[in-house]
């Protein structure tokens, strides 16, 4: 087999992140140099490292019933992408951000920050693109926009334009944020929104989902948007 990975983060000792996506829970487990996963409506299960790539390592359990990828190569300190597929007859994937969620006493409460985050997702379409916001610790306050970008299984890029917050949640001191969007080119009444948390020592990076709707470029439909954002401060 081939040998332990590298602890994610530099975790030093027994590690549960903080998850946001498809319902995924990861630690780490020092003494065993291994991660472990709790998948939706399952038990907590080891994993074993089964493969690594240039970027990402594959682990699985010992049943083999699904493989877990975890990306490495992220700009990114605190903050990483998983994702995880069942080898079974029901084929059902997710993916999921994990990280180390920033302290409740060790968010910044004066001054501001802006962060830049990249889009990921596989909803039909590969998701793209980037967002932007900022935080005013001091107020508690937040603003910004994504700009989502989502391509075909050939490699058509479609911009979906830019989606403005509007109807922030953020409170001073606050781990957490939330809000939804101004729909591009409006036409739509359709349910959007993102919700967040900070990652790393003095919020130095966020995560975040987000769900939103968009007019399929092929059936010109109103459909909802699914993914997923990793920021840091922009130095």
């Amino acid at each position: 087999p081939p040998p332990p990975p590298p602890p994610p983060f530099g975790v030093v000792t027994d590690t549960t992140f903080a998850t946001i996506g498809d319902g995924a829970e990861l630690r780490w487990i020092a003494s065993a140099n291994a991660y472990e996963i709790k998948l939706p409506d399952q038990d907590w299960q080891r994993l074993n490292l089964k493969a690594t790539y240039s970027g990402s390592e594959v682990h699985s359990p010992a049943s083999g019933a699904f493989d877990v990828s975890v990306i490495k190569n992220l700009d990114y300190d605190y903050t990483s992408l998983a994702s995880w597929s069942d080898k079974g007859s029901s084929g059902i994937t997710g993916e999921f951000l994990y990280g180390i969620a920033t302290a409740a006493n060790d968010v910044p409460i004066a001054g501001s920050a802006s962060y830049t985050a990249q889009i990921f997702g596989n909803d039909g379409y590969t998701v793209s693109g980037n967002a932007s916001m900022t935080f005013d610790f001091g107020a508690g306050t937040l603003s910004g926009f994504m700009k989502p970008v989502i391509i075909d299984g050939w490699g058509t890029a479609f911009d979906l334009g830019q989606y403005d917050f509007t109807q922030t949640v953020y409170s001073a001191g606050s781990t957490i944020f939330s809000g939804q969007f101004i729909v591009p080119g409006g036409g739509s009444t359709a349910d959007s929104g993102f919700n967040g948390r900070f990652t790393g020592p003095q919020a130095a990076e966020l995560m975040a989902s987000f769900h939103a709707p968009f007019v399929d470029p092929y059936s010109l439909q109103w459909d909802t948007l699914n993914g997923l954002w990793i920021g840091k401060k922009d130095k």
